[in-house]
């Protein structure tokens, strides 16, 4: 999604300076002001016109495994699964897990 905006030329890079910014030590009023307007920007470039911040919705990783856990413990997991259904629940938590992530092709 942010390569897309990028590319219509409604990202814009974000080039803050941070080098004046210390770990351990507290920031300025600037920085801290600074580091929201980079912020403000950045979420500004990636919202689309109709005012909608476009992204992947993750409720399926967060329902998936209730529905999982609900059809094996009463004992309906093949009634209300296909086949099929299963086989793209694997594969959609496969590219959507810490350990499957890779980038969509």
């Amino acid at each position: 999604m942010r390569l897309q905006m990028e590319a219509r030329g409604k990202l814009k890079s974000q080039n803050i300076d941070t080098s004046d910014i210390k770990d351990g030590k507290i920031p300025t009023c600037k920085q801290v002001e600074r580091s929201i307007d980079g912020g403000w920007g950045f979420f500004k470039g990636l919202q689309q016109d109709d005012g909608h911040w476009a992204a992947d919705y993750g409720g399926p990783m967060f329902l998936m495994p209730g529905l999982i856990i609900a059809t094996y413990v009463t004992g309906t997991m093949d009634e209300v699964l296909t086949v099929h259904h299963k086989e793209e629940m694997i594969r959609y938590g496969t590219r959507h897990t810490a350990h499957g992530t890779r980038p969509c092709t």
